[in-house]
């Protein structure tokens, strides 16, 4: 009995030692637990069209009252500009169509600077030291060359992924408790394909539809004019037929967006048509063309039905006779075995 009670004393104690060390264990872990602050932002920015605006946007944990800083990387181009943080940690920076209409057509290297607990960037630019020059460096570092700083614009100047790699660098040194997020984004010419059928007949209906890289929203103007239009005489004039319309762009996939623009040729007389498609925006111009036949679209021939084979059974034919079995040699082996046997049978009589 006494042997009984301390095993279960030994077995409390055990257990009481397991509840301590795991409220240690917490314990510790809720004193190495620190708040995020740093900026989210999704993965890279689609491919956007020159006089298009482009949102860089994500959260900044911890809401820093001097904002986030957005540096922006490319061929030939350097901006670094902040943004404020709103309450519930989100931030939302515009590169206004204004300034993509005058950059190069490229791909961008975008980094958003968190200035991190102190509420101070230390990570800075220096317009200052020379004259037409400008610097980024560590605060508090005088040095124009070396690890701890690199040109950013003029003489020297670092460009594109370099340069965001050597913020980056500056950034991720020990001594800076700023952090960081980085994204891209691919600037293009305006650009627009159009899809349309070849040939259209005038009892159908059908939608001039498209692709392009210019943002959702803008304005696309969409002109139909027949062939005619063009070299009509006075003495003879020819009948003139079209359409014309705005389209909105919309949003398409991962790669482009798209318009649609809906024709009813009724009224169009046959001939060929050209189809012109303008942003409103930009005076971008795309152009295509197709036929328009009068009447219905012929009907699709059945197919014709090939005769079925005649099958002709063949008459049965006499079964061949069988071949007579060959004697196996094995035969005469054996007659002559039994021959030999009789005799030595006689001799021995």
């Amino acid at each position: 009995m006494i042997s009984g009670l301390k095993g279960e004393s030994i077995m409390r104690e055990k257990r009481r030692k397991l509840r301590v060390v795991t409220l240690l264990i917490v314990f510790i872990a809720i004193l190495g637990i620190t708040v995020p602050a740093a900026a989210s932002m999704s993965g890279s920015l689609h491919a956007t069209a020159k006089g298009d605006s482009i949102f860089i946007e994500g959260h900044a944990y911890g809401s820093p009252g001097a904002g986030v800083a957005v540096w922006i990387f490319g061929n030939n181009y350097y901006l670094r500009d902040t943004q404020s943080v709103e309450s519930d940690a989100s931030f939302s920076y515009e590169l206004t169509g204004s300034r993509t209409g005058q950059m190069a057509p490229g791909q961008y290297f975008v980094v958003v600077q968190h200035p991190m607990a102190n509420n101070r960037f230390d990570v800075i630019e220096d317009t200052t030291t020379t004259a037409g020059t400008t610097y980024v460096r560590m605060r508090g570092s005088v040095a124009t060359s070396g690890a701890d700083v690199f040109i950013a614009e003029g003489p020297g100047r670092l460009q594109g992924s370099n340069a965001a790699e050597a913020l980056i660098r500056l950034i991720d040194n020990q001594n800076i408790d700023d952090t960081y997020m980085r994204t891209t984004f691919l600037l293009e010419e305006p650009r627009i394909g159009i899809e349309v059928p070849d040939t259209i007949y005038t009892t159908e209906r059908f939608i001039i539809t498209g692709r392009t890289n210019m943002a959702v929203g803008n304005d696309l103007l969409i002109e139909v004019v027949s062939s005619a239009f063009g070299h009509t005489s006075k003495t003879k004039p020819e009948p003139f037929s079209g359409t014309s319309g705005i389209a909105k762009v919309v949003p398409g996939d991962a790669f482009s967006q798209r318009f649609f623009f809906e024709v009813d040729p009724a009224s169009f007389p046959p001939d060929d048509y050209t189809v012109r498609v303008e942003s409103v925006k930009t005076g971008q111009v795309a152009t295509t063309t197709f036929t328009v036949l009068e009447g219905m679209p012929p009907a699709d021939e059945p197919a014709t039905e090939l005769p079925a084979p005649i099958t002709t059974i063949p008459e049965p034919q006499a079964p061949a006779p069988e071949p007579e079995p060959e004697k196996s040699p094995l035969i005469y082996a054996t007659i002559a075995a039994l021959f030999v046997v009789a005799v030595f049978a006689c001799r021995r009589r």
